[in-house]
């Protein structure tokens, strides 16, 4: 859930020693991998969610992206469906945001009407399996931003921690003190 009300920072996140977990699919609810084609389910399921405004954007950052490792995708990109329509993404992918390379769950998306319903965390379950499935080993990260602060708490509850040693040098304007000073406020308001 995005709160557009809050300044925008992004910050990342490192798990030092991800855990695997159960992923129990509730009724209703089916598991697919990435095949050709699906290409617009997750731009939509970003769109909804409000991380993308159209689907030409979506696309580009698809193919920017993705598109260029479609036997990877197929084994790291899932979602989670209600009937056939797609309502959750998430990636386990590449990253070297951290100076070196590592794992990265990478853009993380469910729509607003299945928000609260538990399958933030289902997708959490899964990534975190996947990533044991995979082989992965050694810290895992993922980016995120103030205006997610609900998503935030969900990954603390996974050993997520907030990442504050050096930055990439991508073009992001990293304010590590501003963005959790909000986020810590943010949370404080959200869990009463």
């Amino acid at each position: 859930m995005l709160d557009l009300s809050v300044p925008f920072y992004p910050v990342m996140m490192i798990c030092r020693e991800p855990k695997e977990y159960a992923c129990n699919l509730p009724e209703g609810i089916t598991l697919r991998f990435w095949e050709p084609g699906m290409e617009e389910a997750w731009g939509r399921v970003h769109m909804a969610a409000g991380q993308l405004g159209t689907m030409e954007k979506a696309l580009r950052i698809f193919h920017q992206e993705f598109a260029p490792y479609p036997d990877e995708l197929k084994k790291r990109m899932f979602f989670l469906y209600e009937g056939d329509r797609p309502v959750a993404t998430m990636t386990v992918w590449f990253g070297n945001d951290l100076g070196y390379p590592a794992t990265r769950l990478h853009w993380l998306s469910c729509v607003p009407d299945c928000q609260g319903k538990g399958l933030g965390k289902l997708t959490m379950d899964i990534s975190l399996w996947l990533y044991r499935q995979l082989g992965c080993t050694g810290p895992l990260y993922l980016t995120s931003q103030t205006s997610s602060y609900v998503g935030i708490n969900i990954y603390k509850k996974y050993g997520f921690e907030p990442y504050l040693g050096p930055m990439p040098d991508n073009g992001v304007q990293w304010d590590n003190e501003k963005a959790w000073a909000i986020i810590n406020e943010k949370l404080a308001a959200y869990r009463k």
